[in-house]
């Protein structure tokens, strides 16, 4: 990936915070990260509100398979996936 590239998902990532937990968009800007940085086929395209997390909706690798058990803590910003790497601290996705 280039560096410009780079340089604008570092600065998309820096507006999320953990002030007040992830909100639904903060959470949507971190799967399309996500979704860029590390899914190849697919995409991860949504989040569903399931209480004390967002639940992650997608489709991953070429038989378009449905992303099961990814989501994101709302209260702390972990990023538990199940198609790829998962960050105790979110801001850790771009190093």
């Amino acid at each position: 990936m280039e560096q410009q590239r780079i340089d604008v998902l570092t600065s998309e990532l820096a507006m999320v915070s953990l002030a007040d937990g992830i909100s639904e968009g903060e959470a949507k800007t971190l799967i399309r990260i996500y979704s860029e940085l590390f899914i190849g086929c697919g995409g991860l395209v949504d989040v569903t509100d399931s209480g004390d997390h967002w639940l992650v909706v997608g489709f991953v690798r070429r038989g378009a398979e449905e992303v099961h058990g990814f989501k994101i803590m709302k209260n702390t910003g972990e990023i538990i996936s199940t198609v790829g790497p998962s960050f105790k601290e979110y801001s850790k996705m771009i190093w």
